[in-house]
């Protein structure tokens, strides 16, 4: 279930209409196979259904469970219904755990679908191919949701990992970015 969470964390959306539940799941095209090899199967073995992905209009791949006790779920673990940019956060049954093993699945799965690995150079006295090409791993993630970006810094401090924050305030939304060294 904390895989599940990480996922719908980055890629999810949660509706309640009339009485009814829906969770939305996409991500762009291009993720067609992680959809298909991780998060479908991911989503069938924890809620014992038969998903199946399908290509989405503008470039988006994923699916739709229409299941009014699945998305009250989701709502009972603190993710919002609409819009969850800015209050989205690591469900508490899981942050406060303690257990290792659920952090680092619940992260896997949020930085699957909402992070990206670069590369930068380094500055000090390296050889000279270290200082012209971009070797140096850095994983990111970018949240504009401060909850978000506290709950990750915490768990991230649990396991012992180091990284840093920077906060960039464009004029309408502040974007909190986090990078794993």
């Amino acid at each position: 279930m904390a895989e599940v969470c990480g996922i719908h964390a980055g890629d999810g959306y949660l509706r309640m209409r009339r009485g009814k539940g829906e969770i939305d799941i996409s991500g762009h095209l291009e993720e067609k196979k992680y959809y298909d090899m991780h998060v479908v199967p991911s989503f069938n073995s924890v809620f014992s259904l038969n998903l199946k992905a399908r290509e989405f209009s503008k470039g988006t791949y994923g699916f739709v469970i229409y299941n009014k006790k699945i998305a009250e779920s989701f709502s009972q673990f603190g993710f919002p219904v609409g819009k969850k940019s800015l209050s989205v956060k690591i469900p508490l049954q899981i942050l406060e755990s303690k257990n290792f093993i659920l952090y680092a699945r619940f992260l896997r799965d949020l930085f699957d679908t909402d992070s990206h690995i670069g590369f930068r150079k380094s500055y000090r006295k390296y050889i000279l191919f270290k200082i012209k090409k971009h070797h140096y791993p850095i994983i990111h993630i970018t949240t504009i949701s401060k909850l978000l970006m506290e709950n990750i810094c915490f768990m991230l401090n649990e396991l012992e990992i180091k990284h840093f924050v920077y906060c960039y305030s464009p004029k309408k939304f502040h974007r909190m970015h986090i990078t794993e060294l």
